[in-house]
């Protein structure tokens, strides 16, 4: 049977549809086929599983986009994923996401969980400016930094936050400027910045591919400055 791809923008078309049709056809005239399209487009709608064991993954149905995802008024013409997850001692932390043009994404919040046990998972939305689109986070032992990108007239703003704490967490813009176009990841190194710039669906921004270098941003004394507020915290 071909392989359907539905990790991508939009619904399986009519056509599509009619392509599996006539391949499930062909392989047993009895079944429901009307059904088994469906079931296997509805596929989709199961995508979290938990690994228990190493070669074990159990589907987490209670884990719903409702749930990974709280506080947050969803698109339901758009389906929705994780990115750039990581652990912060027993908390995870992860970007909330539209699939975008293929395997990219359209971000829209940053979330802390505190628990994804069974049946009670503990999850809350962290607050960013209005409009701000968060592309990438990192931690550091002084708190977490976000990546966000925001329209100023018809300029890309980019801009760097700080939190830690606890709900309503403690925030501080480190720095922003304008950009010809977004920033898709950063790092910072020895007290620079580095920012990887992107594109979207649209044609090739020239900019695509630029790494740009802010210096001398994070100091020492400016990092123990930080640490000396609390770490960040999920309520439980």
């Amino acid at each position: 049977m071909e392989k359907y791809d539905t990790n991508r923008d939009g619904e399986i078309n009519q056509e599509e549809k009619e392509v599996l049709r006539a391949n499930l056809l062909g392989h047993q005239a009895s079944l429901d086929l009307d059904k088994m399209v469906d079931d296997v487009l509805n596929l989709r709608s199961f995508a979290v599983s938990q690994l228990v064991s190493t070669d074990q993954l159990v589907l987490r149905e209670d884990l719903d986009r409702l749930v990974l995802f709280p506080e947050t008024r969803l698109r339901n013409d758009h389906r929705t994923k994780i990115v750039r997850s990581m652990s912060l001692g027993p908390q995870t932390l992860y970007i909330g996401a539209y699939v975008h043009n293929d395997h990219q994404h359209i971000p829209f919040g940053v979330y802390i969980s505190t628990s994804l046990a069974q049946a009670k998972p503990v999850v809350h939305r962290i607050p960013l400016p209005e409009g701000a689109k968060p592309w990438d986070i990192l931690i550091r032992k002084e708190g977490l930094y976000v990546l966000l990108d925001s329209l100023s007239g018809e300029r890309t703003l980019v801009s760097v936050r700080h939190i830690q704490g606890r709900p309503p967490y403690k925030q501080r813009k480190i720095l922003s400027f304008p950009s010809p176009t977004f920033a898709r990841s950063f790092e910072l190194l020895d007290g620079d910045f580095y920012f990887g710039l992107g594109t979207g669906k649209k044609e090739l921004h020239p900019a695509t591919g630029y790494i740009l270098r802010v210096r001398d941003v994070m100091t020492e004394a400016k990092r123990n400055e930080l640490m000396s507020n609390k770490p960040l915290h999920g309520s439980r």
